[in-house]
């Protein structure tokens, strides 16, 4: 059985133990620590800092712009109202922003991402990673070697590749584009992994990322993608990025 641990309406910082507990922040600006154990944690109204610790957890922003982090274990964490920032950690983590505009980060392991209503921020670590969104203007940072699959609906969309090593930088040329029926395949020159933009070239065209930008360019003046070039391909076919892209 779960041991219950309840704040106040003051701002307060709640510990958990070795075991799995259960701690509610209630209102007030809440720290909630869940050490181990396989804790469910709520932060309640106010802007909480909830840490999962050790443990497979399930944590819960609710009202307010939380600060939710998984750290190790195979976590679940939702965000809720409010324009939150949510870091998996270790472990094969379910991220889920809900409303607002949200910050998503997949640090490692195999995670599933979605970050709801608004205009959303992913940055994607190593790992497999899936995510989902069907609204806003949403933003992708991946790092390269990342296997990742992307369903994105509506927005005025980007995405920029990254190379963990500071001083490697990652341009369009370091891009390949390659078409498997109407799924967009993207794959990073020296890198394993590759990305997976589904349903890219349905009809409806709602499933499309328009911009990309790198070191060379800022998200504002990132370059557009020639979606007519990308049609031209036929299902296999492959073509480098500098080809595909209105410089």
């Amino acid at each position: 059985m779960k041991k219950k641990i309840r704040g106040t309406i003051a701002s307060d910082h709640l510990l958990g133990g070795t075991k799995a507990d259960n701690i509610m922040g209630l209102d007030g600006d809440d720290v909630i620590e869940g050490k181990g154990g396989n804790d469910t944690l709520y932060g309640g109204a106010g802007r909480d800092h909830v840490y999962g610790g050790n443990g497979n957890d399930r944590i819960y922003g609710d009202l307010g712009d939380d600060f939710l982090f998984g750290e190790a274990g195979d976590d679940i964490i939702k965000g809720a109202d409010g324009n939150d920032i949510i870091v998996g950690g270790l472990g094969n983590d379910k991220l889920y922003g809900d409303a607002g505009n949200d910050r998503l980060f997949s640090i490692s392991g195999d995670d599933l991402m979605e970050g709801g209503a608004g205009n959303d921020y992913y940055e994607i670590g190593v790992g497999y990673v899936t995510t989902f969104d069907m609204s806003g203007n949403d933003e992708y940072i991946i790092i390269a070697g990342a296997t990742v699959t992307i369903e994105d609906v509506g927005g005025t969309d980007k995405i920029r590749f990254k190379d963990l090593d500071s001083e490697t930088t990652i341009t369009i040329d370091n891009l390949m584009f390659q078409r498997w029926g109407n799924d967009l395949v993207i794959s990073v020159d020296d890198h394993g992994g590759e990305i997976t933009i589904t349903a890219f070239f349905d009809a409806d065209k709602a499933h499309r990322i328009e911009r990309l930008y790198d070191e060379n360019k800022d998200a504002s003046t990132g370059y557009n993608l020639s979606i007519e070039a990308l049609i031209n391909l036929e299902s296999g076919d492959s073509a480098r990025g500098s080809d595909l892209w209105d410089l």
